[in-house]
Parts: C-alpha cells; structure tokens; sequence
C-alpha cells in the first residue's frame, strides 16, 4: 500500500510540474507579447509603469498601516486621536492610489482593445469619456476628504503641542 501510495504521489507531482510548465510557457509568451507592444507604444509603456508605482505604493501603505496598528496605546487622548487620524489618512491615500490604479488599468484596457477591435473606437472612447468624467468626480471627493483631515490633524497637533507646552 505505502508503494501505492509513493507512486501516486510522485505520478500527482509529475503531473503537477507539466501541467505548470505549460502554464509558465504560456504565460511567457502572452507576457512577452505584452512587454514588446509596451516597448514600441510609449503611452501602453507609461501607463505600465504608473500601475507598478501605484502597486508599491498600495502595498507600502498596507505594510506602513500595520505598523501603526502596532504602537504601544497611549492614555493621551491628543495622541490616540493623531494616530486615528493618521491611519485613517494613510488609508485614504491607499483608496485613491487603488482608484488611481484602476484608472491606469482601464486606461491600458482601452487602448488594448481598440488595438484588436479597431471598428469599436467609438464605443471605447465613449466608455473612456465616461470612466474619465467618473474618476475626476472621486478623486475629487477623496482630496477633499483628505484635505478636511489634514486641517483636523493640524489642529489637533497644535493642541497637543500648546497642552506640552503649558
């Protein structure tokens, strides 16, 4: 039974390296496409490069909100409310990095299709308009959200610094 067993094991993982590998060639080859038509178009290139930035900078914001999370607590009120504000700011810059992803994200979607559909340019452009006209109004609303919590953060800030003082 143990024989079996060790047979069906290495026949499971045999199976499971080939069915990856071809995974892994298929996948380079559409990756490969994919960085050439990016090479030769500056905008997919431009585009590509903003959708990694926003990447790091989203997954930054988590690790750096975590750390926050992990402060020692405090009776100071001024300060418990500080890094209540402080977390909450990082993460409305992380949403808006993730709607600015998005943006970038659909951006390139576009320009992709109306490569391989090119009869369809009316209809993208027509969505793009309205994504385009979308996104202004949101991120519009999340600099005014983060605009209002930076002016309670300074007040809160100077209040804290007026009470050491006194």
């Amino acid at each position: 039974m143990n024989g079996m067993r060790r047979r069906g094991r290495k026949m499971g993982a045999g199976l499971l390296l080939g069915i990856a590998t071809l995974l892994m060639g298929c996948v380079g080859t559409t990756t490969a496409k994919r960085q050439s038509t990016e090479l030769t178009d500056p905008v997919l290139g431009m585009l590509n490069r903003g959708i990694v930035s926003l990447t790091v900078n989203i997954e930054r914001a988590g690790k750096r909100m975590e750390e926050l999370k992990q402060f020692p607590d405090t009776q100071e009120p001024l300060i418990q409310e500080l890094r209540a504000m402080d977390l909450l700011a990082l993460e409305l810059h992380q949403r808006q990095w993730i709607l600015q992803r998005h943006h970038l994200q659909f951006a390139k979607a576009q320009m992709l299709a109306v490569r391989q559909h090119p009869t369809e340019k009316t209809r993208l452009l027509e969505e793009w308009t309205a994504h385009e006209r979308q996104y202004e109004q949101d991120l519009e609303t999340f600099r005014q959200k983060r605009l209002e919590l930076e002016q309670k953060r300074l007040k809160a800030e100077a209040q804290l610094i007026e009470a050491s003082l006194r």
